[in-house]
């Protein structure tokens, strides 16, 4: 009796011991978790590409164009857009220094384009409405690891592109090399290379330039060669920025005109310049309005994975206002871990 009693008091100790030890580790994990938590929605607070979903709607106005087709004039009038966007980011797992990332992107543009005048009457252009639709889904990959002793970032991103369910109408790849070679508390430094494996991109290969500061409550990025930023906080939940920034979009055509190719892709690189001012509302949300010039640095039209080069209809389109209302998500997803 007395031995059972003494194993007995021994199995509760242990049990007692084991019981506090994974009561310290769960709150140290939650520790963790919650350092972790707090650094993801920091950087996507910075970095809104970091950010778990976004819905969007931007309206650009009336601009001047015209059309060349095959290097002779088509067409002059005004064109105008509407967008509406969404994006959302899966994190589908994390396994030592790697992770896996999904990504779902739809995009719906309506055009406007009216007062027109058309030159050619093989391929008459009219005053016309029209809406096109794009619906992307990609896999990235990345890791953390070393090359001649300095830590080094993997990623490759694989990316499909459709107007249809049914079929896959473009398929596009991205690889990054970015080393990290300065992080403080007040500023970092990136330098890298991306390859851009698409027919339809006129920079296959783009050196990779990141720079961050802080100066108090306000901040610098310099992230060529796509943005360069100024953003103050204004309050605890509240920033206002002035930036600059470079992005291509496109679109798929369906074109009943016989000279031309009926499966046709609308490529525009554009450049947007202005203010915006973004607000915390929730824990996870933010309500975002941005405005300013939206640019166009080049537009071209050609038939689908031709190279960039190979266009038949090239547009010049002055600068015009833009507007832009979204909603954004912090990151409130956890991947699987491996």
């Amino acid at each position: 009796m007395k031995k059972t009693l003494i194993i007995f008091i021994c199995l509760n100790i242990l049990a007692g011991y084991c019981y506090s030890q994974t009561v310290m580790q769960s709150a140290k994990q939650k520790k963790i978790d919650s350092v972790k938590a707090i650094y993801l929605d920091n950087a996507a607070i910075s970095y809104p590409l970091f950010r778990q979903a976004s819905l969007s709607t931007e309206v650009i106005g009336n601009a001047n164009t015209t059309g060349d087709l095959f290097g002779s004039p088509l067409f002059k009038g005004k064109v105008n857009m509407t967008r509406e966007k969404a994006d959302f980011n899966l994190p589908f797992a994390a396994w030592g220094k790697n992770n896996l990332v999904g990504t779902f992107s739809y995009i719906n543009q309506h055009y406007n384009i009216s007062q027109v005048q058309d030159y050619n009457v093989q391929v008459p252009i009219r005053d016309m409405n029209f809406n096109t639709q794009t619906i992307g889904f990609s896999i990235s990959y990345s890791r953390h690891d070393s090359l001649f002793n300095r830590p080094v970032i993997y990623s490759g991103t694989l990316a499909s592109y459709t107007d249809q369910l049914s079929s896959i109408q473009k398929v596009s790849y991205l690889g990054t090399m970015v080393f990290p070679l300065k992080r403080t508390a007040t500023n970092s430094l990136n330098i890298g290379l991306a390859v851009i494996v698409d027919p339809s991109s006129f920079f296959p290969v783009l050196p990779v330039f990141s720079y961050w500061h802080r100066y108090n409550n306000t901040e610098l990025f310099l992230d060529l060669p796509s943005r360069i930023a100024l953003r103050r906080q204004l309050s605890q939940n509240s920033w206002l920025e002035v930036s600059t920034e470079l992005a291509s979009t496109f679109s798929f055509f369906s074109i009943n005109e016989p000279p031309l190719p009926q499966d046709a892709q609308y490529t525009l690189i554009e450049l947007k310049t202005g203010p915006s001012y973004e607000y915390r509302v929730a824990k996870k949300v933010i309500l975002g309005v941005y405005g300013g010039a939206f640019s166009t640095i080049d537009s071209r039209l050609s038939k689908r994975n031709a190279d960039w080069k190979d266009y038949y209809v090239r547009n010049h389109t002055k600068a015009a206002p833009y507007l832009n209302f979204t909603v954004s998500f912090l990151p409130f997803m956890k991947p699987l871990n491996k």
